[in-house]
């Protein structure tokens, strides 16, 4: 199995285990989401990065990404939700897209950074 399969197989293993804990362990904290954005960024990077070998295109599609993602969570809030309690708040939409950059930031130094150690050790 390739990194692509594997990063985007994390990717849906992630959204299924953010959603099913909060659900069975009612889970209704902001605070919780923090973790899988991060992590949702750094796998989208890798998945991304993999598929097109660009790591500045990349980083900037975990950009649209996270944006595409505020966005959905705003649509399904304002159509199907219609509830108070869950109304995304800006600073928690702030701090959703800066743990999204914040993943695929540190995937690109992860993937410079080996890309260093690999040149220095095939030399």
């Amino acid at each position: 199995m390739n990194i692509t399969n594997c990063s985007f197989l994390a990717l849906v293993f992630l959204y299924f285990l953010s959603y099913t804990s909060c659900y069975l362990f009612k889970i209704r904290s902001n605070k919780f989401y923090k973790w899988f954005h991060f992590a949702g960024g750094y796998l989208i990077y890798v998945f991304i990065d993999s598929i097109i070998n660009n790591r500045l295109l990349s980083l900037f599609v975990v950009i649209l990404v996270g944006i595409a993602w505020e966005v959905y969570e705003w649509l399904l809030w304002k159509y199907i939700l219609k509830s108070k309690f869950q109304k995304p708040q800006k600073k928690d939409t702030t701090d959703d897209l800066i743990k999204d950059f914040l993943g695929g930031l540190t995937a690109f130094a992860v993937s410079e950074l080996v890309q260093i150690i690999l040149k220095f050790f095939s030399s």
